[in-house]
């Protein structure tokens, strides 16, 4: 599962007047994991609810990554902030750094339907 696939399968309507909505984190095979948002109410492009992103909001990783660090709000603290507007192919090399999606854990469960 790629972040295109991902950002697709957790699509859902916004939940509050805001337009917000939030993802499950994102688990990767090699044990890393951070919250990767879009929506109404996340530091995204197109900064609306979307299947499809060109930036996203990525949020509390388990470790330093220096692929991302750059976008850190508190570069001090980077296991503990959030970083706007990633580019969605940094995302996918992050997720391909660290092994790909581990599905079950993401999802819980093993077969996700791709929505189209």
């Amino acid at each position: 599962m790629n972040l295109n696939e991902f950002t697709r399968a957790t699509y859902q309507e916004p939940t509050d007047a805001f337009g917000f909505y939030t993802r499950p984190r994102i688990f990767c095979k090699d044990g890393f994991m951070f919250s990767v948002q879009g929506s109404d109410g996340h530091y995204c492009s197109p900064r609306t609810n979307s299947k499809e992103f060109s930036a996203m909001e990525i949020g509390f990783p388990n470790q330093v990554e220096e692929l991302i660090l750059d976008f850190a709000e508190d570069r001090d603290n980077p296991t503990e902030t959030v970083y706007g507007y990633v580019d969605a192919e940094i995302i996918q090399e992050v997720i391909d750094k660290h092994g790909g999606i581990d599905i079950e854990k993401t999802m819980g469960y093993d077969k996700v339907e791709v929505i189209e």
